[in-house]
């Protein structure tokens, strides 16, 4: 006798269907049709997935959820930009992908709300904006001034001391020269010619001995300024001398501006400006003509800027002229206004002078 199959075989349902609404049994015990892989939907998009036309987990293109096209499926950027970057339309408030792989387009900056040049604060980078080179500049040089004035006065009130016995010295010698002269000359209140002449020699003499003194202040000065943008505080006896090839330097640039100013002055005045940044050179390690090369290079990428930057130092030192104690401070604020500069024309921003 035939005993029937349970009714739960496949062979028990109606027209050969396989049981719980499962495909033909072109498929196996329990599996779907041979038309679609191993647990995956079928081309209609079975089981609440998407059709074959989108990635797994990607809308298809006419998605029943009422979601997008696969141009921006799930509330990502569209295929058109690399993973993890932003779309071309600018998603999530980022700018086109304009540069190389995970770097923002030319339009970084003003997605922000920031022109071209500016750094995050609103401040414009160095070498950009001639008012705040400038202000930056100034301010440094005030503080650490301010900060560093016991080796920066020190030193003043030393080579000051002795530059003025010098010139005194000069002044009394070549005043001595002219009594003889004067007494031959008797009750004539004519000085003669040779006699003042005579004066005048003795007492420049004496002013360019003060010029290896004057030369050894700046260079101070200059390896100050250097130890300052370090972050560290200088010493007396750093700011007493500095580096030789600071000191040929100097030479250097003031053998050439005497020169241009012998010849109807404007020569001279020209090598003063080009020529304001060798010193802030040679302290960073060039050489004297290297230092030279650098400063008429510099002065000429950023001709406007410089020009103005020797227009206050030309004001600042006739102020400075004008009060005896201030002349102390003179050089040593010069030097650190030109290594500010010099810095912020090389597009490198200025530390805060470190506190005592």
């Amino acid at each position: 006798m035939t005993v029937p199959p349970p009714p739960h075989e496949p062979s028990a349902q109606p027209g050969g269907a396989s049981p719980y609404g499962q495909p033909s049994p072109a498929g196996d015990y329990g599996q779907p049709s041979s038309a679609a892989p191993y647990d995956q939907p079928e081309s209609g998009g079975s089981y609440g997935q998407p059709s074959p036309a989108g990635a797994y987990g990607q809308t298809s293109a006419a998605d029943p959820y009422g979601q997008s096209s696969p141009a921006s499926g799930y509330g990502q950027p569209s295929p058109a930009a690399a993973y993890g970057q932003p779309s071309p339309s600018g998603a999530y408030g980022q700018p086109a992908p304009a540069g190389p792989t995970g770097q923002p387009g030319p339009s970084h900056d003003a997605a922000w709300g920031l022109q071209d040049g500016q750094v995050g604060s609103g401040v414009p980078a160095p070498g950009q904006d001639l008012g705040s080179d400038l202000g930056a500049a100034l301010k440094f040089a005030g503080n650490a001034l301010l900060r560093n004035w016991v080796p920066f006065l020190v030193a003043g009130l030393i080579y000051g001391a002795i530059a003025t016995v010098i010139l005194i010295g000069g002044f009394a010698g070549g005043f001595a020269a002219m009594l003889p002269a004067m007494e031959t000359a008797g009750a004539s209140d004519e000085v003669p010619v040779g006699t003042l002449l005579l004066f005048y020699a003795i007492f420049f003499g004496a002013g360019l001995l003060t010029v290896p003194f004057g030369l050894l202040w700046q260079s101070g000065s200059v390896r100050s300024a250097e130890i300052i943008l370090e972050g560290g505080r200088p010493s007396i006896g750093q700011a007493l001398i500095g580096p030789f090839r600071v000191i040929l330097t100097a030479l250097l640039v003031g053998a050439i501006t005497f020169v241009g100013f012998l010849l109807f002055y404007i020569p001279g005045l020209i090598a003063a400006v080009m020529l304001m940044f060798a010193i802030p050179a040679a302290a960073r390690g060039a050489s004297p003509f290297a230092a030279v090369k650098e400063s008429f290079s510099l002065v000429k990428n950023n001709l406007g800027t410089s020009i103005v930057a020797y227009l206050v130092i030309s004001v600042i030192s006739s102020v400075a002229g004008m009060l005896i104690i201030s002349i102390i401070a003179l050089i040593p604020f010069v030097v650190l206004f030109e290594f500010g500069m010099y810095e912020r024309l090389n597009r490198r921003e200025l530390p805060d002078p470190a506190k005592g």
